[in-house]
This record gives C-alpha cells, sequence and structure tokens, in this order.
C-alpha cells in the first residue's frame, strides 16, 4: 500500500468494517445496560473515529464510574497486547514478514499458533486447576447470508457501524455495566 500505514489509513483500507456492513462477518447479538446490539465492538485506542463498533476510552473521566471503565478497559487492552506478546516470542512465525502471505494463511498460522499454546499452557497447568482457553473453533464462521445486501440496507448498516451517537451510548452502557458488576467493591 502506498502512503503512510498509520492506524486510521489501515483502517480504511480494511475489509472489516466493509463485511460488517455487507453482513458476511458472524452476527452478534448481545444486551448491555437493557440496550440490544447487534455487532461486536473493538477495545480501541484515542486514536480511532468514534464509531459504534469501536469503544475507545474516556479522554478525561469524570466520576468513580467513569474512572472505573477507563482503569477496566485498559486493563483489557493490556491483556490483549500481552497475549499476542506471548505468541510473537513463543512462534517467531508470528512477529515475521507477513505480506508475502494471503489472509488465509496468515488466519491459518495465527489460529494454529493460538491452539500450539493452549495446548502449552494446558499442559503446564496442575491436573487440579480449570480454566476456559480458546479452541480455535472460533475462527472458522461460515456466513449464513447467501445474497449480497442491496445497496441501501449496506449503507444503512455502514450509518449505524459508523455512528457517533451509537459509539457514546455504547460506552456508557459499558460504563454502567462495568459499575454494576464491579465497581460497588
Amino acid at each position: 500500500m502506498l502512503g503512510s500505514l498509520n492506524d486510521i489509513n489501515v483502517l480504511h483500507r480494511s475489509h472489516l468494517l466493509d463485511n460488517l456492513a455487507a453482513i458476511v462477518a458472524p452476527q452478534v447479538q448481545h444486551s448491555i445496560n437493557g440496550h440490544q446490539y447487534n455487532m461486536g465492538y473493538y477495545l480501541a485506542d484515542g486514536i480511532y473515529p468514534e464509531w459504534a463498533t469501536f469503544v475507545k476510552p474516556i479522554s478525561c473521566p469524570l466520576g468513580r464510574k467513569r474512572q472505573h471503565f477507563v482503569v477496566q478497559q485498559a486493563a483489557v487492552r493490556k491483556d490483549v497486547e500481552c497475549t499476542f506478546s506471548v505468541l510473537q516470542s513463543r512462534f517467531p512465525i508470528v512477529r515475521g514478514a507477513t505480506r508475502i502471505w494471503d489472509q488465509e494463511t496468515l488466519n491459518n498460522i495465527m489460529t494454529a499458533c493460538i491452539i500450539m499454546h493452549n495446548m502449552i499452557v494446558e499442559n503446564e497447568r496442575p491436573d487440579d486447576e480449570v480454566e476456559h482457553v480458546y479452541d480455535g473453533t472460533g475462527d472458522h464462521v461460515e456466513s449464513l447470508h447467501t445474497s449480497t445486501p442491496s445497496f441501501e440496507a449496506f449503507t444503512h448498516r455502514y450509518g449505524m457501524i459508523t455512528s457517533r451517537q451509537g459509539h457514546h451510548q455504547l460506552r456508557e452502557d459499558l460504563v454502567e455495566h462495568l459499575w454494576q458488576l464491579h465497581g460497588g467493591e
């Protein structure tokens, strides 16, 4: 790709949002704080746009609920980064050049590394300890849709994904949900 490959340029060139808008991505439905959501979300840092599919940190968290949310979101993002660092240190193929492989091959490599990592973790774990680990089955989700949505449906869904109001509603629902779960402790 020509030009700067910062997060925003990569985001706009990614098929990820196109797949969400075209309803090719796996469908997700969940309820948070009494509101229904029909797409997943990604934890993001401050550089990403305020879209309904991204949960960004609150830049100036006022009040204990929002401060609690910021701490929890940062902890989860750190866990994800740490997990990827473990994969990179354990499997050098993950940290190598990726441009030589197509997307399907990269998906197979990452899935294999995750499965092998979980096998190692399971083997090293004491017999009496129970832990749920990713088994690789979630990576191969078949689309339930056989036809391409109409242009109007695509643009409507894309508008939902890029909704600033949807972003703020989701984030506020997550703030309340996390506070109800752990805030009063």
